[in-house]
């Protein structure tokens, strides 16, 4: 009965937050009522992420130091795309709209946008872009504090895991 009210009150709670969009209407914009609207544009306040249980579902380390090493903000682009193929593909997640927490401002940008002007993240945004499209889920973005984050710490693993 307790684990049934607690997943209903995550629900809960993932929909009242993604009422809080921004004016684009893509991610979750946290503000104080003493804070200016333009201040807010430039900033973003970080959303808990201990506000829900997490498990690990896949996990691997990052290989940024191989031949061709790849750019952090890539890397962070490849974990959210990882992230959504899991939902489409393992939770058969379709026309739904899902709240994904990141802890990078380059990818939320780059997924908010749908774009990029940097020749090294434009096919993976297109991947991105077509996976949301075939599935119908709308992403709201929502900024955690790397600290906060939980798929942080399978990233430092030594070890794979698939989902």
């Amino acid at each position: 009965m307790t684990q049934q009210r607690s997943v209903e009150q995550e629900i809960a709670l993932v929909s009242r937050i993604t009422h809080l969009v921004s004016a684009k209407g893509t991610d979750v914009l946290l503000t104080s009522d003493t804070e200016s609207t333009q201040s807010t544009h430039r900033f973003r306040q970080s959303l808990p992420a201990r506000l829900w249980k997490w498990k690990t579902i896949t996990g691997w380390r990052w290989r940024h130091q191989q031949v061709s090493p790849e750019h952090i903000n890539k890397l962070e682009l490849r974990a959210a795309y990882s992230g959504l193929k899991w939902r489409v593909l393992k939770q058969r997640a379709y026309n739904r709209k899902i709240l994904h927490l990141l802890d990078s401002m380059v990818s939320l940008q780059i997924i908010n946008k749908g774009r990029s002007s940097s020749y090294k993240f434009r096919r993976l945004t297109k991947r991105f872009a077509s996976l949301l499209l075939i599935s119908g889920i709308t992403v709201v973005l929502a900024y955690t504090d790397t600290h906060q984050n939980p798929a942080d710490k399978p990233s430092r693993r030594p070890f794979r895991r698939k989902w």
